[in-house]
This record gives structure tokens, C-alpha cells and sequence, in this order.
């Protein structure tokens, strides 16, 4: 198993970016913070349809009503998803990420620092790896670094 991993890494950074030739069709640049905002708003569609789902279903005699908690805990999560697709265009995507990961992780129980801590870096690392380097795509960086870059 590590050995395909191995390879499909290989494969990725070093033979596709060196021996696969551009395309000769004109391919209109995409905006940089698509990806992103594609994903955390399908994350924010699909939660608020088991949201609704969970509320309006018909109840089953089996089954308890949903906790009061629970629903604070879902409206928060999905508060917080809102706010990071708009934090994305005013302070950029990684400053973004790494602000929503840590609140998340904290918020849904992980309280040492060193694992929090671990999982921000890999992710920050990873992502950068993938879209900065691999698909050759800058993420945003938000009007307040535009602003001062310029």
C-alpha cells in the first residue's frame, strides 16, 4: 500500500508537471477562491437540508426529539461556515482556514494544544502542497494583504 502511495506522488509532482505538455486550448483562468467556496457551500446546503430534515420529518414513536443543544451546536457550526466563506475574501484563505480550524476543533472538544496545533499545520501544508504547487492556483489572499502587497 505505501508503495502505490509512493508512486502516485511521484507520479504527481514529478512526471505529470515535467513531461505532460500544456493543453493547446485556451482554458479561461478560473477565480482562485472557487474551490473554497464551492465546497463550504455545499457543506452549508447539505447541513441546513439535515437540518430542516431533522426538524420537519415526522417523528417516529421510537424516537427522542432532538436536544435543544444539538440544534444550538448545528446553528453555530453552520454560523461559523458563513462567516469563514466571507473571511476568506477580506483576510485570505489561509489565515481563514487556520482561524476556523483551530475554532472548530476547540469548539467540538480537542483542548490540547499540541494536537490542535498539528492539524492546522498539516492542513495548511497539504493545501498549499496540492493547490499552490500541484494545480498551480493561488488561493486568496484577502483585500486586507492585497492591499498591502500593492
Amino acid at each position: 500500500m505505501p508503495d502505490f502511495f509512493l508512486f502516485g506522488l511521484f507520479t504527481y509532482f514529478w512526471i505529470i508537471p515535467h513531461f505532460i505538455d500544456k493543453p493547446s486550448f485556451y482554458m479561461p483562468e478560473l477565480p482562485s477562491d472557487l474551490y473554497p467556496k464551492f465546497i463550504v457551500g455545499t457543506i452549508i446546503l447539505l447541513g441546513a437540508i439535515l437540518f430542516l430534515q431533522g426538524i420537519f420529518s415526522p417523528m417516529r414513536k421510537d424516537q427522542e426529539k432532538m436536544p435543544m443543544e444539538n440544534k444550538k451546536r448545528a446553528a453555530i457550526i453552520i454560523s461559523v461556515l458563513i462567516a469563514f466563506l466571507f473571511a476568506i475574501d477580506i483576510i485570505g484563505f489561509y489565515i481563514a482556514v487556520a482561524g476556523f480550524l483551530v475554532g472548530m476543533i476547540t469548539y467540538l472538544g480537542e483542548r490540547r494544544t499540541w494536537v490542535i496545533s498539528l492539524s492546522v499545520v498539516i492542513f495548511m501544508v497539504l493545501s498549499y502542497l496540492f493547490f499552490e504547487q500541484g494545480l498551480k492556483l493561488t488561493l486568496p489572499r484577502g483585500i486586507i494583504f492585497e492591499f498591502y502587497l500593492n
